[in-house]
């Protein structure tokens, strides 16, 4: 049998995120521990799609010159709180 590769989309926001650029290349291994989140959008002229993504809590490398685990991610605000800032600061563009 032929090992197969599943390739997954991943969200990092901040401190997670910058370990996760600092220490991962393309085609490192590693075990990202987090919440699936589902995106949902209607391309136009197209059916709605969607797809699953984790939103990454902790990342750790399995290759030998791996990073330190990340800390909990739990000091940090929820998406849904990160959502809602955003979308209460957001504008729309004057014409």
């Amino acid at each position: 049998m032929v090992p197969r590769a599943d390739f997954i989309p991943v969200l990092a926001y901040a401190r997670t995120a910058e370990i996760a650029l600092e220490f991962l290349k393309k085609g490192n291994r590693a075990i990202v521990e987090g919440r699936l989140r589902e995106e949902r959008w209607k391309p136009p002229h197209a059916s709605e799609r969607s797809r699953l993504v984790v939103v990454a809590e902790r990342v750790t490398s399995l290759d030998r010159r791996a990073a330190p685990p990340v800390p909990e991610a739990s000091h940090l605000p929820s998406i849904e709180e990160t959502t809602e800032a955003l979308e209460r600061s957001w504008a729309p563009p004057r014409r």
